[in-house]
C-alpha cells in the first residue's frame, strides 16, 4: 500500500529542502515577537521617589480628619485641575508642584462640607504661604471680640430703656 500524498501548503514534509512549510516555521519566532511587544503597554511600572511635597491636613474643628473626601487642585485660574484625588485616612494631601505658581485647592464631600484656599510655591516647590480665611487664623480674637461687642450692645439697651 503506497504513503497517502499530502497536500501542498501548511503541513509538508520537512524532510524536503525547499518546502514552503519550512519559511512559515522561520516566521512563527519572529510573529511571536511582533505580538509580545505589543502587550508591553499594558504592563504597569512603578518608579519610587522622594521629593518636595506641599502636604495640606484638611480636618474638622473638632479635629476629626476630612477623611477620603474628594479635591482638585487648579494653577491659578485654570479651568482644568492640575491634580484631582481623595484625601487619605488621616484627611492629607500630597501634592508635587511642577513649578512656581498660586494654586487653588477645592475640597467637597458628599453632604456639602468643604472649602476652597490658594497657596504660592516656588520653582523648587517650597510652600511661600497660603490664604486661610480670616476667622480660622485668629477664632480666639474674633469671638473675644464679638461677645465683648454683644455684651456692650446689651448694656446699652438695657440703660436706654431706664
Amino acid at each position: 500500500m503506497m504513503p497517502r500524498p499530502r497536500p501542498p501548503g501548511l503541513i509538508a514534509d520537512l524532510s524536503r529542502p525547499g518546502m514552503p512549510a519550512l519559511g512559515l516555521v522561520a516566521l512563527v519566532p519572529l510573529a511571536l515577537a511582533v505580538l509580545s511587544t505589543t502587550a508591553l503597554p499594558h504592563e504597569l511600572q512603578v518608579d519610587v521617589t522622594s521629593g518636595q511635597a506641599v502636604v495640606i491636613r484638611l480636618h474638622y474643628p473638632d479635629g476629626t480628619a476630612f477623611s477620603f473626601e474628594s479635591y482638585e487642585i487648579y494653577r491659578d485660574d485654570a479651568e482644568i485641575p492640575v491634580q484631582v484625588g481623595r484625601t487619605d485616612h488621616a484627611g492629607l494631601i500630597a501634592f508635587v508642584p511642577p513649578g512656581a505658581g498660586t494654586w487653588r485647592l477645592t475640597t467637597f464631600s458628599e453632604d456639602g462640607h468643604g472649602k476652597e484656599m490658594t497657596f504660592t510655591t516656588d520653582a523648587a516647590g517650597m510652600l511661600l504661604g497660603s490664604s486661610r480665611p480670616l476667622f480660622e487664623r485668629f477664632p480666639r480674637l474674633l469671638t473675644g471680640i464679638g461677645l465683648i461687642l454683644g455684651i456692650f450692645g446689651l448694656l446699652v439697651l438695657l440703660l436706654r430703656r431706664k
